[in-house]
């Protein structure tokens, strides 16, 4: 059997206190049930966390591998079958 996906979002903005990016819902991230994947939530969450922590030393091939998770821990509160998952957004700022 192969299982073939693909994960897509984009950087709308990228402030220092703030990232605001979006994902949308499409089929290469659905799970058997048809909603989002645990994992594709993750690695939107764990991407856009990491642009926001990096801030504007920038990433890319050839740089240091900060961060590196160690342990990672998420709680999902809820999940959805279409439209985009959007970060950053009417959240707090970090102070």
């Amino acid at each position: 059997m192969k299982v073939e996906g693909s994960i897509e979002f984009t950087i709308s903005e990228q402030r220092p206190d703030q990232v605001v990016a979006q994902m949308p819902v499409q089929a290469g991230i659905l799970n058997p049930f048809g909603v989002t994947h645990a994992g594709a939530l993750l690695l939107f969450a764990d991407v856009t966390a990491t642009i926001l922590a990096i801030g504007s030393a920038g990433s890319g091939e050839g740089r240091s591998g900060f961060p590196l998770a160690i342990t990672l821990y998420a709680n999902f509160a809820g999940n959805q079958k279409e439209g985009p998952f959007r970060s950053g957004e009417n959240t707090y700022p970090l102070t």
